[in-house]
């Protein structure tokens, strides 16, 4: 299996290597065994082991304002073409009414 093949968007990478299908309580003991199969020492990286918990937005604890950001900005841009056609429709304007313009208002 071919987990490395796709480089980093940043220098800090997570790769999943488990997921923990049962609920952990506060205080709880877990044992890991850790292999040094591949050495980091080479290049000056190093490894560390990460628990974090995934939501409906994704995980990594606070990681989930960029989720926020994008139903924020999808909510507004609904909410923008709602009030545009709303105002569409109450307010019509024809295609090609050039009274709208500044440049036409100035001719002789």
């Amino acid at each position: 299996m071919i987990v490395w093949s796709k480089p980093a968007a940043t220098s800090n990478m997570y790769k999943l290597h488990r997921i923990i299908n049962q609920d952990l309580n506060r205080g709880q003991n877990l044992k890991f065994q850790i292999n040094n199969v591949y050495p980091t020492w080479d290049f000056g990286g190093r490894k560390s082991l990460v628990l974090s918990s995934m939501g409906m937005l994704g995980g990594r604890g606070s990681g989930n304002v960029l989720a926020y950001l994008f139903l924020a900005t999808a909510t507004l841009s609904i909410v923008s073409a709602l009030v545009f056609f709303v105002l569409n429709r109450v307010f019509p304007r024809p295609l090609g009414d050039l009274e709208h313009f500044g440049w036409h208002k100035f001719e002789d």
